[in-house]
């Protein structure tokens, strides 16, 4: 995905997700997971990257991501998956810096992230750090900028710990090497708007890229993101998805005499691995093949149905809801599997603006995902296609995304 945040001269940056994964804590024989981070860096970063756009697989890229001589703002995104003390925080994130900073610097790190953090995180909650000049580093908390510290060693160290070879965090740096695709296609989406293409140099604001972060769905007036970096759960080392809307709609439901808008519901593929598939549609006109290609199991690439909710609803509502084209076309079990899969998942329901995705990350597997947290997994060689195919089938729950899909194939693969 992409983000903004103040330049040096005020004006906005536009940042752009090159990587994520998730923290893992051993406690005893369970790996904890503590936090979601996301690494982002300036879309001007294109140009030292530049060296690695036809290898992303060769160490020097890190070297390339820590260099404090051809420098552009990097900035790293930690979300937590629990509660978590002020005091936890501050302890871990510290340890990695211990053996290289002296105590003054350490203990002013940590007085200014514990002050920015209170008593303690919950859930879902998230502080940053931005690298925003060689010797500067920003922290922020709960998407707030809540202290800046001056240091010629600080800001590397720290980055080194996430992003090094000794990285607590493998999928972190797996997954940042896939994403330079889309820092080139940032970069390009500025340079072709006006902007200033590298040296450090500072990117367009966030309206100049080709690609807009968000798009608003009409009827409802909900934004969608155009681009979402996705954890793959079915790979060992968690690498990330680069999905890509295709098209989106609403959910309108019948109400006797009335059309009530349930949600807004945006579909993505994985916008790389999707290409060589798709591949026959650049032409960009409706093709039945085209749809057949989204719903094969044997040649993969991930999809996903992502719903931003219009209104209130409660868990029940939503299962049956999905229930109505999947019940008859699943064996009792699964649809039972896949029902209580989501009614747990939802709690007591979700409000106006909370999210409610299904990724389709392997031929038979399934990830229910609420508010951007993985919630629950399927495993079933039918599930995913039927759930997708209720809305690419002949008969879709959202007529206006499938028929926006053609013209999307096309704008994705002159990409």
């Amino acid at each position: 995905g992409q983000l903004d945040f103040p330049g040096a001269d005020g004006k906005p940056l536009l940042m752009c997700g090159l990587g994520c994964g998730p923290r893992l804590k051993k406690i005893g024989p369970l790996n904890v997971k503590v936090y979601a981070i996301g690494l982002y860096v300036e879309a001007g970063a294109a140009k030292a990257l530049e060296p690695f756009k036809s290898d992303s697989s060769s160490p020097a890229l890190f070297e390339a991501l820590f260099d404090q001589e051809k420098f552009f703002v990097r900035k790293v995104l930690l979300t937590f998956a629990r509660g978590v003390s002020s005091k936890q925080v501050t302890d871990a994130i510290a340890e990695n810096l211990k053996a290289h900073l002296d105590e003054k610097i350490l203990e002013k790190f940590g007085t200014t992230l514990a002050s920015g953090i209170g008593k303690s995180l919950d859930k879902g909650e998230s502080i940053f750090f931005a690298w925003t000049a060689p010797e500067s580093l920003v922290i922020g908390v709960r998407g707030k900028a809540t202290g800046e510290l001056s240091h010629p060693k600080l800001p590397y160290i720290l980055f080194r710990g996430f992003l090094g070879p000794n990285t607590p965090i493998p999928p972190l740096r797996s997954s940042t090497a896939q994403g330079l695709p889309r820092l080139f296609q940032a970069a390009a989406g500025a340079m072709g708007a006006g902007g200033e293409g590298g040296g450090g140099g500072r990117s367009a604001p966030a309206s100049a890229p080709a690609v807009p972060a968000t798009v608003t769905e009409p009827s409802t007036g909900l934004p969608l993101p155009t681009t979402l970096t996705m954890v793959d759960p079915t790979s060992a080392d968690g690498a990330g998805l680069g999905m890509s809307l295709l098209g989106c709609g609403v959910r309108v439901k019948k109400l006797g005499m009335i059309s009530v808008n349930v949600y807004a519901l945006g579909i993505f593929v994985d916008a790389e691995r999707s290409k060589p598939h798709l591949e026959a549609f650049k032409s960009g006109t409706a093709d039945p093949r085209l749809f057949e290609a989204l719903l094969s199991r044997e040649a993969f690439f991930s999809r996903m149905l992502y719903m931003v909710f219009a209104r209130s609803v409660s868990a029940k509502q939503v299962a049956d809801a999905l229930a109505e084209k999947l019940k008859p076309n699943l064996p009792p079990e699964v649809f039972d599997q896949f029902n209580s899969t989501v009614i747990n998942s939802l709690g007591k329901g979700l409000s106006k603006g909370q999210t409610l995705a299904f990724l389709w990350a392997a031929p038979d597997h399934l990830s229910v995902i609420v508010n951007g947290k993985p919630s629950g997994e399927i495993t079933n060689d039918r599930l995913p296609r039927m759930l997708h195919v209720g809305f690419l089938g002949d008969d879709p729950g959202v007529p206006e995304a499938k028929a926006a899909i053609p013209k999307a194939v096309a704008d994705l693969l002159s990409r």
